[in-house]
Formats: C-alpha cells, sequence, structure tokens
C-alpha cells in the first residue's frame, strides 16, 4: 500500500489528464479532417446527381425498350404455338378422314 502515497496519485491523476487532453484534440483533428472530406464527398455526390439525369432517361429508356423486345418475343412464341396447334388439329383431322 506504500506504493498508492497521495502525491503519486496525484500524479497518476495529472498524468491521465493530460492523456484525455492529448486524446481529445487528436479526435479533434481526426473528426475536423473527416468533416471535411465528408463535405467534398457529398459535394461531389450531389454535381454527379445532377450530371446523372440525362444518363438515368437513357437508361430508363433502355430498360422499356428492352421490356418492349422481351414482350414482342412472347407474343411471337404464343403466336408460334398457336399457329402450331392449328397445324397439328388439321394433321389430325386429316388422319381421320383417311382411317375411316
Amino acid at each position: 500500500m506504500g506504493k498508492n502515497k497521495p502525491e503519486k496519485l496525484s500524479r497518476i491523476e495529472e498524468w491521465r489528464r493530460q492523456q484525455k487532453e492529448k486524446n481529445r484534440q487528436k479526435n479533434e483533428k481526426y473528426n475536423e479532417k473527416n468533416r471535411e472530406k465528408k463535405a467534398a464527398a457529398a459535394r461531389e455526390k450531389s454535381q454527379l446527381k445532377k450530371a446523372h439525369v440525362q444518363q438515368t432517361r437513357q437508361h430508363t429508356m433502355k430498360t422499356a425498350n428492352s421490356l418492349k423486345r422481351a414482350h414482342k418475343r412472347v407474343e411471337k412464341k404464343i403466336a408460334l404455338e398457336v399457329k402450331m396447334e392449328k397445324k397439328r388439329q388439321q394433321t389430325r383431322e386429316r388422319v381421320k378422314k383417311f382411317r375411316l
């Protein structure tokens, strides 16, 4: 218990206070740098958004056109299937005719 004399405790407490102050100052500098970086990133992002409007419209049109093409493909497939079913039906009828 001799190690924990009042003057030694006060020196330890003073050292801790100094360390806390150093850390606080480091954190302030770090936070200031980060604030600047975040502000710059936000500015850049907003500028990109403004410039990105035209591309967004282009992308929307491209998506719409690809959906139209896909829809046309599906319709063609359905039409072809209907046509093939008609041919099958005609073939069945022809075969029935000849069998009888």
